[in-house]
Protein backbone atom coordinates (compact mmCIF):
# COMPACT_ATOMS: atom_id res chain seq x y z
CA UNK A 1 0.00 0.00 0.00
CA UNK A 2 1.49 3.44 -0.89
CA UNK A 3 1.64 6.45 1.30
CA UNK A 4 -0.62 8.16 0.19
CA UNK A 5 -3.31 5.70 0.89
CA UNK A 6 -2.21 5.34 4.29
CA UNK A 7 -2.50 8.87 5.09
CA UNK A 8 -5.86 9.06 2.99
CA UNK A 9 -6.65 6.39 5.50
CA UNK A 10 -5.18 8.50 8.48
CA UNK A 11 -7.37 11.34 7.42
CA UNK A 12 -10.13 9.20 7.62
CA UNK A 13 -9.33 8.37 11.45
CA UNK A 14 -8.41 11.57 12.34
CA UNK A 15 -11.77 12.63 11.67
CA UNK A 16 -13.40 9.43 13.23
CA UNK A 17 -11.26 10.79 16.24
CA UNK A 18 -12.64 14.05 16.22
CA UNK A 19 -16.00 12.54 15.80
CA UNK A 20 -15.08 10.66 19.52
CA UNK A 21 -14.45 14.08 20.58
CA UNK A 22 -17.00 15.91 19.63
CA UNK A 23 -19.30 12.56 20.77
CA UNK A 24 -17.71 12.91 24.49
CA UNK A 25 -18.16 16.04 25.25
CA UNK A 26 -21.71 16.75 23.59
CA UNK A 27 -22.24 13.84 26.23
CA UNK A 28 -20.61 15.62 29.03
CA UNK A 29 -22.45 18.56 28.38
CA UNK A 30 -26.00 17.04 28.64
CA UNK A 31 -25.10 15.58 31.44
CA UNK A 32 -24.17 18.84 32.41
CA UNK A 33 -27.37 20.43 31.46
CA UNK A 34 -25.38 22.65 29.40
CA UNK A 35 -25.58 21.40 25.75
CA UNK A 36 -23.00 22.59 23.34
CA UNK A 37 -21.06 24.51 25.87
CA UNK A 38 -18.19 22.87 25.34
CA UNK A 39 -17.71 23.86 21.36
CA UNK A 40 -19.01 27.09 22.22
CA UNK A 41 -16.25 27.61 24.66
CA UNK A 42 -13.74 26.56 22.23
CA UNK A 43 -14.89 29.01 19.85
CA UNK A 44 -15.09 32.18 22.05
CA UNK A 45 -12.10 33.34 21.17
CA UNK A 46 -11.09 32.80 17.49
CA UNK A 47 -13.40 34.97 16.28
CA UNK A 48 -13.18 38.48 16.51
CA UNK A 49 -16.40 40.12 16.16
CA UNK A 50 -17.18 43.13 17.53
CA UNK A 51 -20.95 43.53 19.54
CA UNK A 52 -23.03 45.56 16.99
CA UNK A 53 -26.35 47.17 18.39
CA UNK A 54 -29.70 46.58 17.41
CA UNK A 55 -33.24 48.50 18.20
CA UNK A 56 -35.46 45.37 17.26
CA UNK A 57 -35.66 42.65 19.70
CA UNK A 58 -36.77 40.25 16.54
CA UNK A 59 -33.60 41.57 14.63
CA UNK A 60 -31.83 41.03 17.58
CA UNK A 61 -32.83 37.25 18.18
CA UNK A 62 -32.82 36.42 14.56
CA UNK A 63 -28.53 37.52 14.45
CA UNK A 64 -28.06 35.85 17.85
CA UNK A 65 -29.40 32.59 16.16
CA UNK A 66 -27.74 32.82 12.54
CA UNK A 67 -25.01 33.80 14.96
CA UNK A 68 -24.68 30.67 17.21
CA UNK A 69 -25.40 28.58 14.12
CA UNK A 70 -22.71 30.47 12.43
CA UNK A 71 -20.25 29.68 15.25
CA UNK A 72 -21.32 26.17 15.90
CA UNK A 73 -20.86 25.44 11.93
CA UNK A 74 -17.14 27.30 12.15
CA UNK A 75 -15.70 25.60 15.28
CA UNK A 76 -16.66 21.76 13.57
CA UNK A 77 -15.68 22.81 10.84
CA UNK A 78 -11.85 23.93 12.03
CA UNK A 79 -12.34 21.07 14.70
CA UNK A 80 -12.98 18.60 11.74
CA UNK A 81 -10.28 19.95 9.69
CA UNK A 82 -7.42 19.90 12.57
CA UNK A 83 -8.64 16.13 13.06
CA UNK A 84 -8.11 14.94 9.56
CA UNK A 85 -4.84 16.67 9.49
CA UNK A 86 -3.14 15.12 12.69
CA UNK A 87 -4.28 11.96 11.67
CA UNK A 88 -2.75 12.31 8.44
CA UNK A 89 0.64 13.58 10.55
CA UNK A 90 0.02 10.52 12.80
CA UNK A 91 0.37 8.63 9.36
CA UNK A 92 3.33 10.17 8.14
CA UNK A 93 5.14 10.12 12.10
CA UNK A 94 4.87 6.39 12.37
CA UNK A 95 5.88 5.81 8.69
CA UNK A 96 9.72 7.89 9.60
CA UNK A 97 9.63 6.54 12.73
CA UNK A 98 9.52 2.98 11.29
CA UNK A 99 6.65 2.03 13.75
CA UNK A 100 3.29 1.10 12.95
CA UNK A 101 0.12 3.09 13.96
CA UNK A 102 -2.45 1.10 16.26
CA UNK A 103 -4.32 2.19 19.27
CA UNK A 104 -1.46 2.17 21.50
CA UNK A 105 0.98 4.41 19.20
CA UNK A 106 -1.82 6.41 18.25
CA UNK A 107 -3.45 6.62 21.63
CA UNK A 108 0.05 8.27 22.87
CA UNK A 109 -0.31 10.46 19.71
CA UNK A 110 -3.79 11.89 20.88
CA UNK A 111 -2.45 11.87 24.47
CA UNK A 112 0.54 14.38 22.98
CA UNK A 113 -0.14 15.76 20.11
CA UNK A 114 -4.02 16.47 20.30
CA UNK A 115 -3.37 17.79 23.48
CA UNK A 116 -0.64 19.97 22.15
CA UNK A 117 -3.32 21.80 19.79
CA UNK A 118 -5.51 21.63 22.17
CA UNK A 119 -3.29 23.70 24.28
CA UNK A 120 -1.80 25.92 21.62
CA UNK A 121 -5.31 27.15 20.23
CA UNK A 122 -6.61 27.80 24.15
CA UNK A 123 -3.91 29.93 24.07
CA UNK A 124 -3.94 31.60 21.12
CA UNK A 125 -7.56 32.43 21.39
CA UNK A 126 -7.35 33.87 24.30
CA UNK A 127 -10.46 31.50 25.35
CA UNK A 128 -9.40 30.47 28.76
CA UNK A 129 -9.55 34.29 29.91
CA UNK A 130 -13.25 34.52 28.28
CA UNK A 131 -14.87 31.39 29.48
CA UNK A 132 -14.17 28.20 31.60
CA UNK A 133 -12.59 25.52 29.35
CA UNK A 134 -13.03 22.19 29.73
CA UNK A 135 -10.86 20.96 32.95
CA UNK A 136 -7.39 19.21 31.70
CA UNK A 137 -8.16 15.83 33.19
CA UNK A 138 -11.16 15.71 30.84
CA UNK A 139 -9.04 16.74 27.44
CA UNK A 140 -6.36 14.44 28.75
CA UNK A 141 -8.78 11.34 28.92
CA UNK A 142 -10.76 12.48 25.97
CA UNK A 143 -7.84 12.92 23.73
CA UNK A 144 -6.75 9.56 24.87
CA UNK A 145 -9.91 7.95 24.06
CA UNK A 146 -9.65 9.32 20.58
CA UNK A 147 -6.21 8.58 19.57
CA UNK A 148 -6.75 5.04 20.62
CA UNK A 149 -10.27 5.23 18.45
CA UNK A 150 -8.11 6.56 15.59
CA UNK A 151 -5.64 4.05 15.75
CA UNK A 152 -8.34 0.96 16.23
CA UNK A 153 -9.82 2.69 13.04
CA UNK A 154 -6.62 3.19 11.04
CA UNK A 155 -5.86 -0.83 11.74
CA UNK A 156 -8.94 -1.60 10.68
CA UNK A 157 -9.41 0.13 7.82
CA UNK A 158 -5.72 -1.13 6.88
CA UNK A 159 -6.72 -4.59 7.12
CA UNK A 160 -9.79 -3.80 5.33
CA UNK A 161 -8.16 -1.89 2.27
CA UNK A 162 -5.36 -5.28 2.35
CA UNK A 163 -8.11 -7.74 2.03
CA UNK A 164 -9.48 -5.87 -0.90
CA UNK A 165 -6.80 -5.75 -3.22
Amino acid sequence: MTLLQKVGIGIRAGLFAGGVVATAFFFADLARLAPLETPLTLGAGLHGLSPVSFDSPVLVQGVAIVSFGGQLMGITLVHLLAFAALGALAVLTCEACGVPLNWLTAGLFGLAGFTLVYLVVTWYSGAASVVELPSARSVILVNLLAGTAMGTYFQVAMKRAAHDT
